[in-house]
């Protein structure tokens, strides 16, 4: 009997010292309403018209008790979306998203504390899911003020609808939520492959919208032997040379006119 003790003590003074010679600790997870509001639902975008939202509500409060993160966005501004992560046994992450730049930056929490550990590049989910939430946005804040029917039905192609306005310039008309889709655009090498996937894109469209320029248009015609004047076909792909590109994001349904 107290040899199967003394066995069951070694090997658990073995598994303590295992554990510290790893340097690991049990982290334990922050648990409140701010946390749980926001945690594991992905990158969520920051309205700042709406003090309510619990993404600004989270970052309002962290901010204001982290110098880590004030230092953070003093420097590279206001972040368009946030997301919180956490997973048992490792340290609660933040990542501030800036798609204009392609970047996230990754803060994880230690002891209470922000520690900004590194950035890295936006995934082309993460800027798919942005695209949609910013045009439901927009859609919302353009929503006539008066009652009107719920929309049921697919609507149709002659109905009037609220228009886009990105970085204050008034482009296309935007579809319902659910209805507006985004094409896709996918990275190989140091370029971008825009896939043609709405009628009524042009060059100059995707120029606009991908090099934040329509100046650009005959750049990109001539970079993919197309004329300038030529309707690229649906389903072809439209290169986008790096140096031309000022905003990966997908190009979205909502602003082709």
């Amino acid at each position: 009997m107290n040899s199967s003790r003394n066995v069951r003590f070694l090997l658990i003074a073995y598994a303590l010292l295992a554990v510290i010679a790893s340097g690991c600790t049990i982290r334990i997870q922050p648990s409140n309403a701010g946390f749980d509001k926001v945690a594991g639902k992905g990158p969520l975008v920051l309205v700042s018209t709406d003090e309510t939202q619990p993404s600004q509500q989270f970052l309002r409060e962290h901010v204001g008790e982290s110098e880590a993160l004030r230092h953070l966005i003093r420097e590279r501004g206001t972040p368009e979306a946030l997301s919180v992560e956490r997973e048992f046994l490792q340290p609660t992450r933040l990542k501030l998203f800036y798609p204009a730049k392609g970047q996230v930056y990754v803060c994880e929490r230690y002891d209470g504390e922000w520690f900004v550990v590194g950035a890295e590049a936006i995934s082309m989910g993460d800027q798919e899911s942005l695209t949609r939430q910013r045009a439901v946005f927009v859609a919302a804040s353009e929503k006539p003020k008066s009652a009107t029917p719920a929309i049921t039905e697919r609507p149709s192609e002659n109905m009037t609808v609220a228009p886009v306005v990105y970085r204050g310039e008034l482009r296309g008309q935007l579809k319902p939520p659910g209805a507006a889709q985004v094409a896709k655009l996918s990275r190989h090498g140091e370029n971008y492959h825009h896939e043609v996937t709405f009628s009524g894109e042009t060059i100059a469209l995707i120029s606009d919208w991908y090099t934040e320029s329509p100046t650009n248009a005959r750049a990109i015609a001539n970079y993919n032997r197309l004329s300038l004047s030529e309707t690229p076909r649906m389903g072809s792909t439209i290169v986008i040379p790096q140096r031309l590109m000022r905003n990966p994001q997908p190009l979205p349904e909502a602003i082709v006119p």
